[in-house]
């Protein structure tokens, strides 16, 4: 079961949907005047959270608007910067409100007593918080899943801390996740590169792979389909990012640098360089990088990481997809195959994470950059089961965190020569 961070109390105080415009009335120190805030609840409000004597609402941008009682929570001027966006979700005691955000961090506000002030734990909701619950007077939270990632040429680091190497296809379109009401397809791309300075012990020719495009199709809440796409070889020397996105049949749109587009209860976010979509249950996020020591093929690449944001307990649909099936709900790092590298001279990389994967590589072969339907797929379904580790022929360990930041790439070499200096 998973740990539990607590800070006090006991009852459930569970969210008021709202409509688009709000109205309050009653005794208006208790919330019941919201004449204060009614331009900003004009419009936009997606649900409403009370105390004993106050109000919160949530709106679609992500924003927090609260009345009522300053000290049960109607004033949240001391965190109203950290309101003003990346709200996902409240939770409320009597006396205070608890904001959980779309980077996995809380904010809190009212009565510091009974949930209100959180400083004595900030440390831990800083980030990795997937829910918040409450009773009467105290806040619980539970941690997030693990996160996964794929890096470099490219390596993946899986849920739970498994390890494996996929180099793909030239130009070939494979699914990564595959959950419920979002799907993640990228692009392989062969690449020639050096590994290390040419006067580097370890320095040596590759012919290898990058990731070099992300297509990403997402189910709103609302009924929506949202499909989104990142193309490395669009990101010019100064890492600027752009993304290209359709929503329906509706005409295509581009998000630069720092702007945002909300649809229903999905989130597609640029900042400087770097592209994140938000659901109800993942953040996927994807970063360019440059290709060091370039030789032939793409001189960008992508790095994508994944994200849950809810507990693994909690999918709506066991996921899927090379890297999205390792979140199988059996706390184990499952490694495969990773390529090993000759201290120096030249090198084909070869590996296709077999071991840690159902099936087989073409298994995962898609047939379009918004294509949802292969073998293993999970979008759109309404149940399915996780994958059978026992039937893996990889390594299965003991889970470990995420480890790595994909600013690289890496290497998995061979022993150096006796008397070799690294």
């Amino acid at each position: 079961m998973r740990d539990l961070l607590a800070a006090a109390g006991r009852r459930l105080c569970r969210p008021r949907e709202a409509h688009v415009g709000e109205v309050a009335w009653g005794y208006a120190s208790y919330g019941g005047d919201s004449s204060s805030v009614s331009s900003l609840l004009a419009s936009g409000v997606s649900a409403i959270y009370s105390t004993q004597y106050a109000f919160a609402a949530l709106k679609t941008d992500g924003s927090v608007v609260a009345w009522g009682m300053g000290s049960y929570g109607g004033d949240s001027s001391s965190v109203s910067s950290l309101l003003a966006s990346g709200v996902s979700a409240i939770s409320s005691t009597g006396f205070a409100f608890a904001a959980l955000k779309t980077d996995g961090s809380v904010v809190t506000w009212g009565m510091g007593s009974h949930g209100g002030d959180s400083s004595s734990v900030s440390s831990l909701l800083a980030s990795g918080v997937s829910a918040i619950y409450s009773t009467a007077g105290a806040f619980a939270t539970l941690p997030a899943s693990p996160a996964a990632q794929a890096s470099g040429d490219p390596h993946l680091v899986l849920a739970h801390g498994g390890k494996a190497d996929f180099r793909g296809t030239d130009k070939g379109i494979y699914n990564f996740l595959s959950a419920k009401n979002v799907s993640l397809n990228v692009m392989t791309e062969f690449a020639d590169f050096y590994l290390h300075d040419t006067d580097h012990p370890r320095h040596k020719l590759v012919h290898g792979s990058f990731l070099t495009q992300a297509h990403i199709v997402a189910l709103t809440g609302g009924g929506h389909t949202v499909r989104a796409s990142f193309w490395a070889s669009k990101i010019g020397p100064l890492n600027i990012g752009w993304m290209n996105a359709t929503i329906d049949s509706q005409q295509a749109f581009a998000l630069g640098p720092h702007t945002t587009k909300v649809v229903d209860d999905v989130s597609l976010h640029m900042d400087y360089s770097s592209l994140h979509v938000t659901t109800g249950e993942w953040e996927l996020a994807v970063t360019p990088q440059a290709v060091e020591r370039s030789v032939a093929g793409p001189v960008r690449r992508i790095d994508v990481q994944m994200t849950p944001r809810v507990a693994e307990s909690q999918f709506s649909v066991p996921p899927h997809g090379v890297v999205g099936q390792s979140w199988d709900g059996d706390n184990k790092a499952v490694f495969g195959k990773e390529d090993e590298f000759p201290v120096r001279g030249e090198y084909t990389t070869s590996a296709m994470a077999e071991g840690a994967i159902e099936g087989v590589p073409t298994d995962y072969l898609m047939t379009s950059p918004y294509a949802t339907d292969f073998k293993y797929s999970r979008f759109g379904l309404d149940r399915a089961s996780p994958r059978d580790v026992s039937k893996l022929t990889g390594l299965v360990g003991a889970a470990a965190p995420l480890a790595g930041n994909g600013a690289g790439v890496m290497e998995k070499e061979m022993e150096l020569p006796a008397g070799q200096v690294s």
